[in-house]
């Protein structure tokens, strides 16, 4: 359980508690003081997304933690993160981490070279990220990566090329829009199947059919029960609509 005050792990086997408190001052303490993510890659390591300390690597056990910073010298080389605050973390199907940041764009961790490429908004460059607010992301069985952005909307990402595809908010006509999804404000990604993408925001949910590029959006309606609770959507877990009975 990640708080604004270090980390929390829960035992279910004796059902209890263990905290770690922020400890800068240890080589292999936590560094994390509000924590914005925690990633379980497909290999058992955990990892830890913060705004004060970056990226951190958790051991099997959960007693050590190896710390990753952007380094203040290396001019944007390609083994140091573009930025100390980390929002969420992914792993593609390749085994590649994916890092959204904050004003700092994303970046492409590949941990087997060490080498991160680091992916950053331009004006001059319609093909960039729109923005470089990186908050969701997600990935399509096709092998295509979604990207959330904080106020720009979202981005479909062409993971060969690196080239962006970007869709800002749309004015969905009875519920349905083919130019975007229902706000510019992303909040969560989750990709279902080839050709499904859900998509939270701070205006409520939408369904993205891929193929036929249709985003549908659910609204909170006062007064009608089958609606969803409220607009603000944060996570999604499979084919549910989040509050919808």
């Amino acid at each position: 359980l990640g708080t604004k005050n270090g980390l929390i792990v829960f035992d279910r086997r004796t059902e209890k508690y263990r905290h770690y408190h922020p400890a800068p001052h240890l080589t292999d303490g936590l560094k994390a003081i509000s924590i914005n993510d925690i990633f379980h890659d497909r290999s058992g390591v955990t990892w830890i997304a913060s705004s004060h300390g970056a990226l951190e690597r958790v051991s099997r056990y959960g007693r050590k933690f190896k710390l990753y910073r952007r380094s203040h010298d290396s001019g944007g080389d390609a083994v140091s993160l573009s930025s100390n605050r980390i929002v969420t973390i992914f792993e593609d199907s390749r085994g590649i981490l994916w890092l959204g940041t904050q004003g700092k764009g994303l970046n492409e961790y590949n941990r087997k070279t060490g080498m991160i490429k680091h992916y950053r908004h331009s004006k001059s460059n319609p093909g960039s990220i729109s923005e470089d607010n990186i908050y969701a992301i997600s990935e399509a069985p096709t092998g295509t990566l979604w990207l959330g952005t904080h106020e720009k909307g979202l981005n479909k990402m062409d993971m060969e090329s690196g080239t962006i595809t970007r869709y800002p908010r749309g004015e969905p006509k009875k519920g349905k829009s083919t130019a975007g999804p229902c706000s510019n404000n992303i909040t969560a990604l989750l990709a279902t199947s080839p050709t499904t993408l859900w998509i939270g925001s701070y205006e409520g949910l939408s369904i993205l059919d891929i193929p036929s590029r249709v985003f549908t959006t659910y609204r909170h309606e006062p007064g009608k029960p089958g609606s969803i609770s409220q607009d603000l959507i944060f996570c999604q877990d499979g084919d549910r609509i989040p509050g919808k009975r």
